[in-house]
């Protein structure tokens, strides 16, 4: 069935979210006023494969998607201007909670850009999860699946990691899932449906399924947006 939509519209913030302070971590409950609606929409459209090479695991172990849903962003249009009233209050979120004073701009703005993902066959234990890697200079996750078993795993180890001294670390485009029993977890993000959470980006940090069952029959979907800093401000 065809539905026409506008984005900006769909994605609107809620008018009651409520913001916590955890670990260092920013997390936003009820982040949007639609919630089953784009909960709907996107689980009725096709995902397309995300990264891969001809001896990958994505599409063979798993499914590994990346859809973008975006607009033509013309100025003046009433829903441009409604997404970057909406940008502009999580940039707001990140500057007082981080007491950021540098200037922060979204990488893109008027994408809204999602990772889906599901097993095909299960990993070998747990140990496994998505390759730990870094992001821009905060990064953000809207969990949106009902199940939300896991989150997101702060892993304390240094942010400048050799990964040749990291056997069981591949390239993402090879196997996303990685055997990260080496890796003390520094905290858990808990994942929630429609929990927006903000965190310095800079940081090793990776998906983490507490049950990986779970995601053989589901799918785990999360909306991702990275801010970086204006042009002429420097990285922390």
């Amino acid at each position: 069935m065809i539905r026409p939509y506008v984005p900006e519209q769909l994605f609107d913030l809620s008018d009651n979210y409520k913001i916590v302070m955890e670990n260092d971590v920013i997390i936003v409950d009820n982040i949007y006023k639609n919630y089953d609606e784009i909960y709907d929409l996107i689980t009725n459209m096709p995902v397309p494969i995300w990264k891969y090479t001809a001896s990958s695991h994505n599409f063979k172990d798993y499914y590994d998607c990346r859809p973008i849903l975006k607009n033509w962003p013309r100025l003046g249009f009433p829903s441009v201007h409604l997404q970057l009233q909406n940008v502009n209050q999580i940039l707001e979120i990140i500057g007082d909670y981080y007491g950021e004073l540098r200037l922060l701009e979204p990488v893109r703005v008027y994408d809204f850009e999602f990772n889906f993902f599901k097993h095909i066959n299960l990993p070998p234990s747990s140990d496994y999860q998505f390759q730990p890697h870094l992001d821009y200079p905060y990064a953000g996750i809207v969990y949106l699946d009902k199940v939300c078993s896991g989150g997101t795993a702060i892993y304390d180890v240094d942010p400048f990691l050799n990964k040749g001294e990291h056997k069981e670390l591949e390239k993402e485009e090879d196997n996303v899932m990685a055997d990260v029993s080496k890796f003390k977890i520094k905290h858990l993000i808990p994942a929630k449906p429609n929990r927006l959470v903000l965190f310095k980006g800079k940081q090793i940090h990776g998906g983490y399924i507490a049950d990986h069952s779970a995601y053989l029959n589901d799918w785990r979907i999360n909306q991702i947006m990275f801010f970086s800093y204006v042009k002429g401000e420097r990285y922390a």
